[in-house]
């Protein structure tokens, strides 16, 4: 059916409340809550075919448990009016100077625009015609292709509920301090405060594991029977290859204490390889980690890899051609590089690579790139289909 939503208006955005309750914002340059890409959609509502893309929820993001319940949020393959939501008003937007600036429009066409636009009757004046029909356009494609939510509310993409479907491979890329751990620890809580039933078995390898304080809330003695910390720091070596009854090598002591680790994750368990160039068995990390791109799938166990650099050569060679997706931190520094990937990789060109970063900057810290159909770019708060 289509939902009619009430407007709460601030600035210029649009606040829209849809049947489901949740809280969407419609900054129209970018009317944001439903995704086309010819014959396909995004919408609230679970129509035929439809594919969940991530989980809408309300309330702080740095605050949110594994009880929290959320909102999906669903691809359809077929574009369909009685799965799209409405807008009441988009007055305010059109009269900001954010579009005005938007679409390059001088003060006397910006006025002339404004109610030709929101009573969707086309201008008489013939030097207005052509700019109508494009921004008319334009709003009408955002308004299936972005969504934004209001703040007080964000995305979250987290493992499947049921503990035996695959949880996929990921590479998250960020400079230090951006948020690398702190999401990559949210994840496993999101599936460990929930049902016992339904908890995975994880594998945290990290060369800080030991002195990283966000480990130290996985790390607990009441996740213990599902969570295994493998110390891979330089530390970790020294102490091992000084007892007398270990070997001296950096192969034997991967053999030894870290690859059995690994090997012994559960079915519809996780890895995460934590910076692991910063080891003395990185060598050994780098191949294992490769071959496990391409192998741990049929053994239904994901991985994440966590790195600093996009252009990692070896470490994310072979990452980016098996990966469900690709996690980027675009609030901290490295924005060029970003820009960079999503022109080239993603095919978005530098210019609206550079907008797009800006955007997810502003919403939030994280920027999803969904490698596997559907392509979808997911932040906190944004989410523009591919």
């Amino acid at each position: 059916m289509v939902h009619h939503v009430g407007q709460v208006l601030v600035g210029c955005d649009v606040f829209m409340t849809p049947a489901k309750g949740s809280v969407i914002s419609a900054r129209l340059g970018v009317f944001r809550h439903l995704f086309i890409l010819k014959q396909t959609m995004i919408s609230l509502d679970k129509g035929p075919g439809a594919i969940e893309v991530c989980k809408m929820y309300k309330g702080d993001p740095s605050e949110h448990h594994g009880t929290n319940e959320g909102t999906p949020v669903y691809y359809l393959p077929k574009k369909s009016k009685q799965y799209r939501m409405s807008v009441d008003d988009a007055d305010d937007y059109l009269r900001s100077d954010a579009f005005r600036i938007r679409y390059k429009l001088n003060n006397e066409q910006h006025g002339r625009l404004q109610d030709c636009l929101l009573d969707d009757k086309c201008p008489d004046e013939k030097d207005l015609i052509k700019k109508f029909y494009g921004i008319r356009e334009d709003l009408e494609n955002r308004l299936y292709e972005e969504m934004e939510l209001a703040e007080g509310h964000y995305f979250r993409i987290d493992f499947p509920e049921d503990k035996k479907d695959w949880t996929k491979h990921v590479i998250k890329i960020g400079s230090t301090g951006s948020g690398k751990t702190y999401h990559s620890v949210s994840r496993a809580l999101h599936n460990l405060q929930g049902p016992r039933s339904k908890r995975r078995n994880f594998t945290y390898v990290s060369t800080e594991l030991e002195h990283d304080k966000t480990l130290k809330k996985l790390l607990v003695k009441r996740y213990a029977p599902w969570v295994t910390g493998v110390d891979t720091s330089q530390e970790a070596f020294d102490e091992w290859a000084e007892n007398e009854y270990t070997g001296s090598t950096v192969d034997e002591w991967f053999e030894e204490t870290i690859k059995p680790a690994l090997e012994n994750t559960l079915n519809g368990g996780h890895i995460w390889l934590d910076d692991s160039r910063d080891s003395p068995a990185h060598r050994q990390l780098l191949k294992w980690q490769n071959r496990a791109f391409r192998t741990l799938r049929h053994k239904n166990v994901g991985i994440t890899s966590i790195q600093h650099n996009i252009r990692g050569n070896q470490w994310t060679s072979q990452s980016y051609s098996s990966v469900f997706g690709v996690m980027l931190f675009p609030s901290g520094s490295g924005k060029g590089k970003i820009n960079r990937f999503l022109a080239d990789d993603i095919g978005l060109g530098i210019r609206r690579a550079r907008e797009v970063t800006k955007q997810f900057a502003e919403t939030g810290r994280t920027l999803f790139c969904r490698m596997h159909s559907p392509s979808a770019l997911i932040g906190d708060r944004l989410l523009i289909l591919l």
